[in-house]
């Protein structure tokens, strides 16, 4: 649903022999159990996939905690040295542990080449994990938010009643402790790893991070004491960054000098005078006059057609949405010109479609997102925000919070503990970023650069959010580096 609500949202060396020795000696953390189980998903007969359960030592008030762990393997009757762990995005976005997901797990790995032990889970309050964080009637609750009656606000103001009903479901107690934060699930990854260590034997791990997973491996692993060997983040989004309620004005600001800039660079843009916000002005203008009522693809449900009505604000998450995918901005002021003049044609119904499909997402928690995010990040701070906008008016009626924004958190019970932001990172790290992201902004890594300590950056130009796939020679270095190869691109590693 729209973004107020909820939102998914360097170089390789050789081994290090410290961290290695470490792992092996590293015992499962007092109070966690990893216990193996039947795979709840067709696991095959050829013994190459193996599943358990993670009771960490941090258990919920009121029912127990347990995070479902599936390892694949790569030889069916040993576990390899190393193992990689995949660290979802979200936060609330669960890891696909069904037949399904683990297809695509499969088919992940073998594009990378990788020869190691994958491991995947879910993190608390995410897919299987247990107890479940999901809000009962929630489908039916975004469908009638997304379609109205109401305007923007009043729509939102309903989600926002929704979601605090449905937090109750959580204890007053974990709220307030903020047992849904990333802390919490640091702790979890630290405690899973050990286990998984003691269990399979493994010496040492390796974290692939995206987007959120990204904030969650720094935070499980920084200062060092761990058995992890290296990192890749893909889409960094480091402690400190972002807000748990609004999009910030100055970084929509430089969303859109960035995707001005792409425009140019690719001569696509040069007859169109004012660039991206004359455009988006003036289709912000149109809607402002007389909504949207548009019918969107809805791929999780059998009827033809989703409801939907397109505010001014709606619209920006429209636009934000589709930069999650492929690179579009230099189409981007020809489609609002269109949707300002003649309304919505075959192209924004794509737009429609995707955003759809993205906030009707049923494996994602929207309450695990709001709880860790109320916990992760400092409330929003009125006086900061009217700075911005008074320094950006052009868009303030669009990007202005509402008043429930500022007191959400503090409804649900969960007070802000932002992560401390004087972190070091020392295990070799690949940093991966696309020049314009909407979700993890290449700015926001860039302030603390300096805090890996042995990292090299790999940008992509143009937009989206995900590197990995999106170019056949990174995926491949990828691979190489979590395997722990020397890097053809770097001599220092062999």
């Amino acid at each position: 649903m729209p973004t107020a609500i909820a939102r998914r949202t360097a170089v390789p060396v050789r081994l290090l022999a410290g961290a290695l020795a470490l792992a092996a000696a590293a015992p499962a953390l007092a109070g966690a159990e990893l216990s193996e189980a039947g795979c709840w998903f067709d696991a095959g007969a050829d013994g190459r996939t193996r599943c358990a359960w993670l009771s960490p030592s941090r258990q919920d008030a009121a029912a127990a905690t347990r995070l479902p762990v599936v390892v694949l393997r790569q030889q069916p009757d040993r576990a390899s040295r190393r193992a990689v762990i995949y660290l979802t995005g979200g936060p609330g976005a669960g890891s696909d542990l069904d037949g399904d997901g683990l297809r695509f797990a499969r088919m992940w790995r073998a594009q990378l080449g990788l020869r190691q032990d994958l491991v995947r889970y879910d993190q608390r309050g995410t897919g299987r994990a247990q107890p479940p964080l999901h809000c009962q009637g929630n489908d039916v609750h975004l469908r009638s938010v997304l379609a109205g009656p109401g305007d923007y606000g009043q729509r939102m103001a309903k989600a926002a009643k929704f979601l605090l009903d449905c937090a109750r479901q959580v204890s007053a107690q974990d709220r307030a402790a903020g047992l849904y934060g990333t802390a919490t699930a640091a702790a979890d990854l630290r405690e899973l790893m050990a286990t998984l260590a003691s269990v399979h034997g493994y010496r040492a791990f390796a974290l692939f991070g995206e987007s959120y997973g990204t904030r969650l491996a720094i935070e499980a692993v920084r200062g060092g004491d761990v058995p992890v060997d290296r990192l890749v983040l893909d889409s960094v989004y480091p402690p400190g960054s972002g807000a748990a309620m609004a999009i910030l004005p100055e970084d929509f600001e430089r969303l859109l000098a960035s995707i001005d800039a792409r425009c140019r660079a690719l001569a696509a843009c040069a007859a169109h005078e004012g660039g991206i916000r004359t455009a988006l002005r003036r289709a912000l203008d149109r809607l402002g006059e007389a909504p949207l009522q548009v019918v969107a693809r809805d791929l999780y449900r059998s009827q033809p057609g989703l409801a939907m009505r397109i505010d001014r604000q709606d619209l920006v998450d429209v636009l934000i949405s589709a930069l999650y995918g492929e690179d579009r901005t230099a189409q981007f002021p020809g489609l609002l010109d269109r949707l300002a003049v003649g309304g919505p044609d075959p192209h924004w119904q794509a737009l429609f479609d995707e955003a759809a499909t993205q906030w009707l997402d049923p494996t994602f928690s929207p309450l695990a997102h709001h709880l860790i995010g109320c916990r992760d990040n400092p409330p929003l701070d009125p006086a900061k925000l009217d700075k911005q906008l008074a320094a950006w008016p052009l868009f303030a009626d669009v990007l202005r919070p509402q008043p429930w924004q500022y007191a959400l958190c503090d409804w649900m019970g969960v007070p802000a503990q932002p992560l401390d932001t004087d972190w070091v990172v020392r295990m070799p790290t690949l940093l991966l970023s696309r020049r314009i992201d909407p979700a993890t902004p290449l700015h926001h890594l860039e302030p603390v650069r300096h805090r890996f300590e042995r990292a090299e950056l790999q940008v992509m130009p143009g937009a989206g959010h995900g590197v990995t796939f999106a170019d056949a020679e990174i995926t491949r270095r990828v691979g190489r580096f979590l395997d722990g190869d020397p890097d053809p691109l770097d001599p220092q590693s062999r």
